[in-house]
């Protein structure tokens, strides 16, 4: 009786399970109509596999064999069109060449090569480059377009397949280690430029996870960023002048809301200046001297506490005027805090947060996190306070719409220990539209005064001329913060 009971299912139960096998069925049929597409990959892996063995065997003195695989499988151009013409005689030979193949890739060769060395179904990113970033979690794949993300009606046949995908983009960079030990996260970037995330068990629960992003904006500039509705057109020489003044600043906001797109962008108008500009990060989002080549800038990566205590002691040493940091995360803002104390006359970077007002403290906060034993709060804060003199706020209002919400500068008091904001500029959801203040602080008009006088009488003067036509609707001049000393 009990046995009767437990196999019973309620017409719900029944209902929901006839779905999930019909899903399943359709899912199976799918990848069966394929059955002769993916034997043909394997015979076709074994046989390059063989060919490139040969070749070594019968030529011990040269290397040029492994190079090639090796380079095929990371990408690069040159080696990819030669193993794709192996591909392409293999198959004219065995008689191959009318096999049915998924239609998400353009031919059977790219879909041999995608399926036995590439990214299997994930390559469908390269042939959509609206597209700004495609995600696998688990089998399950999504496109993400300017209306965000959508399931695509393929998937990984299982996966063992989305396993080998995570193994052959770790195999990108020599360093790179991906293990469900000690290292389950992975990021990287491609010979594409595309930068990819991966996690896997242990660090996801029973499946894993790869995202691709691809920078859509590839000559930033702030005329294309007006031309998609980031910053008004009326503002563009504002913030031409905002990324010339010697002032540290950060560029803030949620994820995805265009950070570093406007970092880059700011970088462009003083890349070429003459003066030595230090772009540092973790790991590398963008190639920024592939950007900006022959600038003035130098690119270097650094991990944990070598951002303050090893590339923070070579900015003298290598005539550093401006310091740029990738993402400002912990270790990060020792950096910050140290370039601004030596004198670098600019310090700026991107900051994560979902309501980045009061800067000061989110660095401090931030530093905070591994230096809460031999600091106190209030010092470190007070030295953010005094050096950070302005920031952008940015926000993604609406999926792939990214937008400027405000431009404030500071203005730190040594005498009563109070942090006080002024927006110049400010984004109206409701009535879709910016508002402006020309108010500027004695004390940061005193800084310019000394290093960029033209650019900042410019920039009082053009927020006066678009206050009168587009006032900001509520001055925002509110004390942030306060140091007790």
């Amino acid at each position: 009786m009990e046995n009767t009971l437990s196999k019973y299912k309620s017409p719900k139960q029944r209902n929901k399970l006839d779905v999930v096998e019909h899903l399943n069925s359709l899912k199976e049929q799918k990848h069966s109509t394929y059955n002769s597409f993916y034997e043909t990959c394997e015979l076709t892996k074994e046989y390059i596999h063989e060919k490139y063995k040969d070749s070594v065997e019968r030529d011990k003195h040269r290397n040029d064999f492994v190079p090639i695989y090796h380079e095929a499988m990371i990408g690069k151009p040159n080696a990819v069109n030669i193993i794709k013409k192996d591909i392409q005689d293999y198959l004219s030979k065995n008689g191959y060449s009318q096999i049915q193949f998924p239609s998400y890739y353009p031919t059977l060769v790219d879909a041999i090569y995608e399926v036995t060395f590439g990214w299997g179904p994930l390559a469908v990113f390269k042939y959509r480059p609206e597209a700004e970033g495609i995600k696998a979690i688990g089998v399950d794949i999504k496109l993400k377009t300017t209306s965000g993300y959508e399931r695509l009606d393929f998937t990984f046949r299982n996966l063992q397949e989305v396993e080998e995908i995570c193994h052959r983009l770790s195999n990108i960079d020599k360093y790179n280690k991906l293990n469900r030990f000690n290292s389950p996260e992975l990021e990287t970037r491609t010979n594409e430029g595309y930068r990819v995330s991966i996690m896997i068990p242990d660090r996801k629960v029973g499946e894993p996870s790869i995202t691709f992003r691809r920078q859509i904006v590839k000559k930033p500039s702030f005329e294309q960023q007006a031309e998609l509705g980031t910053i008004p057109k009326e503002a563009i020489e504002i913030f031409e002048i905002l990324a010339l003044l010697e002032m540290n600043s950060t560029i803030a906001g949620p994820p995805q809301s265009g950070k570093s797109t406007m970092l880059m962008t700011f970088l462009k108008q003083f890349a070429y200046s003459g003066l030595g500009t230090l772009y540092c990060e973790k790991n590398p989002e963008f190639i920024v001297r592939d950007i900006f080549p022959r600038s003035d800038v130098d690119h270097v990566l650094a991990d944990g506490e070598e951002f303050e205590k090893i590339v923070s002691a070579s900015l003298l040493r290598q005539d550093i005027t401006n310091v740029l940091i990738g993402e400002i995360r912990e270790y990060e803002a020792g950096l910050y805090r140290r370039a601004s104390l030596q004198g670098i006359k600019k310090v700026s970077g991107t900051l994560h947060d979902s309501d980045p007002l009061d800067i000061p403290e989110i660095l401090t906060s931030l530093y905070m996190l591994y230096n809460s034993i031999s600091l106190d709060f209030n010092n470190v804060y007070r030295i953010f306070a005094r050096n950070v003199h302005f920031s952008v706020s940015m926000s993604e209002i609406s999926p792939g719409q990214r937008r400027v919400t405000s431009v404030q500068f500071y203005d730190f008091d040594s005498k009563t220990s109070e942090l006080k904001m002024y927006k110049i500029m400010n984004y109206d959801e409701e009535l879709n539209s910016w508002g402006f203040c020309s108010f500027i602080p004695e004390r940061l008009k005193r800084i310019a005064k000394q290093t960029t006088p033209k650019e900042m009488q410019i920039l009082q003067n053009k927020l006066s001329l678009l206050e009168k036509k587009y006032p900001m609707v509520k001055q925002e001049k509110v004390t942030i913060g306060h140091c007790v000393r």
